[in-house]
């Protein structure tokens, strides 16, 4: 004889009874084993939400830092240049300071030794000394020129490198070099 072992056949007739006892338990077991799992799980995606909040929020922050470190390598660089411009204004002061200064005193003693016939076309100025490029009518201005020049007491040599004759124009062309005296140099009076 067969049996048909149906397990299914116990709850069609009803429910089915372990020792006396019914399934009621063994049914409550298993929800509260389902809940623990999804509350579980359901923790488990909420952290991992929080985590990807914060990741944002911090990739966030890592950008504004990129930014804000270029802004502050910018800035570091702008006070690199002014350091820079600083020190060569402060140079620059310095050797304008020790340049020599042409008051209108020390040009009206040059002009007054200038010969009336005598032009000024350029006048160079260096801290030691004044270079002249001037025309005349006369082979003569260019040495009372200079001897005049020496009598101001500016210069401590005054010399002239000889007189070219420009027959086209029928004029003297001369260059005089006048080195300030170390009392000249640097001084404003």
């Amino acid at each position: 004889m067969k049996r048909d072992i149906n397990l299914f056949t116990a709850y069609k007739n009803g429910s089915a009874k372990i020792g006396e006892k019914s399934n009621a338990g063994l049914l409550l077991l298993i929800l509260i084993f389902i809940f623990i799992i999804a509350a579980s799980y359901g923790g488990l995606v909420i952290y991992q939400r929080d985590i990807e909040e914060r990741a944002s929020v911090l990739n966030a922050q890592n950008r504004n830092a990129g930014s804000e470190q270029r802004k502050l390598e910018v800035a570091i660089e702008r006070s690199n240049l002014l350091g820079i411009y600083n020190d060569a204004l402060i140079e620059a002061k310095a050797k304008f300071d020790s340049s020599v200064f042409l008051t209108s005193d020390k040009l009206d003693k040059i002009a007054d030794a200038l010969p009336k016939t005598v032009t000024v076309e350029s006048m160079k100025i260096n801290p030691q000394s004044v270079r002249l490029s001037c025309i005349c009518k006369n082979p003569l201005d260019p040495a009372q020129f200079t001897r005049d020049l020496n009598l101001t007491l500016l210069f401590s040599s005054v010399t002239y490198d000889g007189v070219v004759y420009d027959q086209g124009r029928d004029e003297y062309r001369f260059n005089i070099n006048c080195i300030f005296n170390e009392a000249q140099k640097g001084r404003a009076d």
